[in-house]
């Protein structure tokens, strides 16, 4: 047994020993106070050491825990000034570990939704473009037509007043039935599907020339076609649109005289159709912004002509819808060409 005595410890030990009847028992005590008291030495160490070690391992797992979630609080950081308004922080990549993957995808998903929101922007201010143009260009006929339509009303005109007050009041009413009708033929190639159909391109043109014949004669125009049996799949109507469209704008750049040139070939990314003037050209900073919607180089030509600048903006829808392309080149006093590829083309056997 183990037993205390004025702070001291002590080991006994008691046995029996039998010998014939007699019974004898021996007893033993050891002190045993250094080995308890080194144990309580050793325990009171071991506590320090384990003190000692804990708020190490708490130091250490700290700067651990900060080195590792660093990238972590920067991306959260970029992710703030991001959400603030700042679109031109990035988060800077050190590694390749999922932190740095995680910092990569996280500045791809910023240029995206910096460029979505761009392009946002660009679409408000072309609808305020948009509108802004349509305001006046239905101001102006209407201020024309009301004018001339109370000169009418309120003085005693003549014969000849009235005839040319009338002409006034018609002419601005075609402008604005043509304006109604361009737009409405925008929006409806913008919210329609089409079927397309295999269809040889040249009698489509040759049936666009014949139409405008007479203002071709009117203003003395020479006509060079230089045209081969082309298969495209097309919307015929769309197509015949297109071309009618771009011949106009030609026929407008040039006053009396010139050479209007139609080409269409096969392609081998599809079929080819070039027209070409001799009219006055444009400079080549305008050759960007000519499809946009409302947009004239000259506007004070194209109003005198009728033109209200929506041919060219369906021109490039027209040509969308075939998943084509449009390109201009134009030199001033010298005339433009107008390059429209479209997909599906091929050399048509003929005898």
């Amino acid at each position: 047994m183990i037993f205390k005595n004025k702070n001291r410890v002590f080991y006994q030990i008691t046995s029996k020993i039998t010998y014939g009847k007699e019974t004898m028992v021996f007893q033993g005590s050891y002190d045993i106070s250094e080995v308890y008291e080194t144990r309580h030495q050793q325990l009171i160490s071991f506590r320090k050491i384990f003190m000692v070690v804990i708020g190490m391992e708490i130091i250490l797992s700290y700067f651990l825990a900060s080195i590792l979630t660093r990238p972590l609080q920067k991306l959260s950081q970029v992710s703030k000034q991001i959400a603030d308004g700042d679109y031109s922080v990035r988060v800077s990549v050190n590694t390749k570990d999922e932190i740095g993957e995680l910092s990569i995808n996280f500045n791809y998903m910023t240029e995206q939704l910096v460029e979505k929101l761009m392009k946002l922007d660009q679409l408000l201010k072309n609808q305020e473009e948009f509108m802004g143009s349509l305001a006046h260009e239905m101001k102006t006929p209407l201020t024309s037509i009301i004018g001339y339509a109370d000169l009418m009303r309120i003085e005693n005109l003549s014969e000849e007043e009235q005839k040319e007050a009338c002409g006034y009041i018609y002419s601005e009413g075609k402008r604005l039935q043509n304006l109604s009708l361009k737009l409405m033929n925008l929006l409806v190639l913008k919210n329609q599907e089409f079927q397309m159909k295999k269809q040889n391109l040249v009698p489509m043109i040759h049936e666009v020339i014949s139409s405008m014949q007479y203002r071709l004669q009117e203003q003395k125009i020479l006509v060079n076609l230089n045209l081969k049996p082309t298969i495209c799949e097309v919307e015929a109507d769309l197509l015949k649109s297109l071309i009618l469209n771009l011949v106009d704008n030609s026929l407008k750049s040039m006053n009396v005289g010139g050479i209007l040139t139609i080409e269409c070939c096969p392609a081998q990314e599809g079929a080819k159709i070039y027209v070409s003037d001799t009219g006055c050209g444009m400079p080549k900073g305008e050759l960007d912004k000519i499809t946009e919607a409302f947009y004239r180089v000259d506007k004070s030509r194209s109003r005198k002509q009728g033109g209200v600048g929506l041919g060219l903006a369906l021109c490039k829808e027209i040509v969308r819808i075939h998943k084509g392309d449009m390109e201009f080149i134009s030199q001033e006093e010298k005339g433009t060409t107008a390059i429209i590829t479209i997909g599906g083309g091929h050399y048509e056997k003929t005898d």
